[in-house]
């Protein structure tokens, strides 16, 4: 006899009536989680290679012990990301966090940073807090590069009932430009939050992030 198997549609296994709000809550803290510590190993995996293939002539300090350097920043980055977790951005704040990986990188000399925060600070929801920083370390990505350090500028206004972030990027004097479906996976993350994103007018070079909290 014949054994008939039953198939379900995986999407309606997954719908959110099968979870309770603390469930679903924590499903989404592990994604962000995961996000985070993704785009940690990213940069650790970027300052590797960079600087396994840094050339003599291009950082002569490298010539007398080129792999203590490697370790020393593998190191510095390694003890940022065990700083970094989901918990610290919760309790710290986006700003707090992005600004504290922002140093790191500098420290390290993968980019040149300015940055100010401004106003009364704001504690937005915890999820808010994480889907800014996650997409604030996202844009930050790109710039980075020891041979020729991009250059970020990050400015937090805290007002009455909005957070005002205003991003420049520049790589090689150039700005960097997202492309339409990066833009459009951006707004659409942050339309979840009640937020938008978009260029300061003419400014290519920088992005204005609005979150609004009122």
């Amino acid at each position: 006899m014949k054994n008939n198997v039953a198939h379900f549609p995986v999407d309606n296994l997954l719908t959110k009536r099968f979870y309770t709000p603390a469930e679903q809550l924590k499903g989404s803290f592990q994604i962000y989680s995961r996000e985070i510590d993704e785009n940690m190993r990213q940069v650790l995996s970027l300052a590797k290679l960079q600087l396994l293939s840094l050339t003599v002539q291009q950082d002569p300090p490298f010539k007398k012990n080129p792999y203590k350097l490697v370790g020393t920043v593998v190191t510095n980055l390694e003890d940022l990301g065990k700083k970094l977790s989901l918990e610290d951005v919760v309790i710290n704040g986006f700003a707090n966090s992005i600004i504290r990986k922002l140093k790191r990188l500098f420290e390290t000399g993968f980019c040149v940073v300015k940055f100010s925060v401004r106003g009364k600070v704001i504690k937005l929801e915890a999820i808010k807090e994480l889907v800014v920083f996650c997409i604030l370390q996202q844009l930050i990505y790109p710039g980075l590069n020891i041979y020729d350090p991009g250059t970020m500028a990050l400015v937090v206004r805290y007002q009455k009932n909005k957070i005002d972030i205003e991003l420049t990027r520049e790589k090689n004097n150039q700005p960097l430009i997202l492309d339409i479906e990066e833009m459009v996976k951006l707004k659409q993350r942050l339309k979840s939050i009640g937020g938008t994103i978009s260029y300061k007018g003419q400014q290519w070079e920088t992005l204005k992030i609005i979150i609004n909290t009122g």
